[in-house]
């Protein structure tokens, strides 16, 4: 966290919710489905290219199906990439 890579996720997820393996911030990977996917939608209605968002809307919408939408979001660390 000491450079430009510092994000709310570094500083707060993973020391509050995913290194103890609580996954209980309160938040479900079902809202953030939901999020993304009206994100997309709003880029696309207003002409926005969000293609380099692409690949990472993918991943929550599309390759996250092991993951219940009751679940905390912060479990998509556990997803294999490798998996995808």
């Amino acid at each position: 966290n000491a450079g430009s890579g510092r994000s709310g996720v570094s500083e707060v997820n993973f020391e509050k919710w995913i290194l103890n393996d609580t996954f209980d911030s309160g938040f479900t990977m079902g809202l953030m489905r939901k999020d993304v996917g009206l994100a997309l939608d709003l880029a696309k209605r207003s002409g926005i290219d969000l293609s380099g968002f692409a690949q990472i809307a993918d991943i929550w919408l599309n390759k996250s199906g092991d993951i219940e939408d009751a679940d905390d979001f912060n479990a998509i660390v556990k997803r294999d990439p490798k998996g995808a």
